[in-house]
């Protein structure tokens, strides 16, 4: 598969039935149909959006928008099209469209027992920076809260250079 095929875009009505097949297929403890209508309608000031390959849906992802900082509530790929490169794709536009609405940071939870999407988003520069303990409804297990930090630090002054008191 080439990803040059892919193309994401907002996330309708039109897409729900297939958003829900992937999500019941991926997830132990699945959004319900009701949930992603709100996020389709704006919740929270939502951004849903749907990776599609030749019109069908095959990912999505679900980005939550604040006034400094972002939250990645949901995200998956069709199991059978997973490990491929479409959920670096829709990690890649949150955070692009993130940079580009001046945002300060991404925050997202992710079991403690799935090391191995932990290292997905490691890639991207997220963190672990503490558990929600018994975050999960279906079993209990914690998340880990994972960040990326989006703003820059401001240079440091040159060794020797003056400072100024200007504001």
């Amino acid at each position: 598969m080439d990803l040059k095929h892919i193309r994401l875009e907002p996330m309708t009505e039109a897409h729900l039935t297939r958003v829900l097949e992937i999500e019941g297929d991926v997830f132990s403890t699945p959004w319900t149909s009701e949930m992603f209508t709100q996020e389709v309608e704006g919740h929270l000031g939502s951004r849903p959006i749907v990776a599609t390959l030749l019109g069908k849906v095959v990912g999505y992802a679900i980005a939550w928008f604040f006034d400094e900082d972002v939250h990645l509530v949901n995200i998956a790929v069709a199991r059978r099209l997973q490990s491929r490169g479409i959920g670096k794709l829709l990690v890649n536009d949150v955070v692009r469209e993130a940079r580009k609405r001046d945002k300060e940071v991404i925050t997202l939870e992710v079991r403690a027992g799935h090391a191995g999407v932990q290292v997905f988003y490691r890639t991207f520069g997220f963190r672990g920076i503490g558990l929600r303990k018994g975050y999960y409804s279906d079993n209990r297990e914690d998340a880990v809260l994972m960040i990326l930090e989006l703003v820059r630090q401001a240079p440091a002054p040159r060794a020797g250079g003056r400072e100024s008191n200007a504001r």
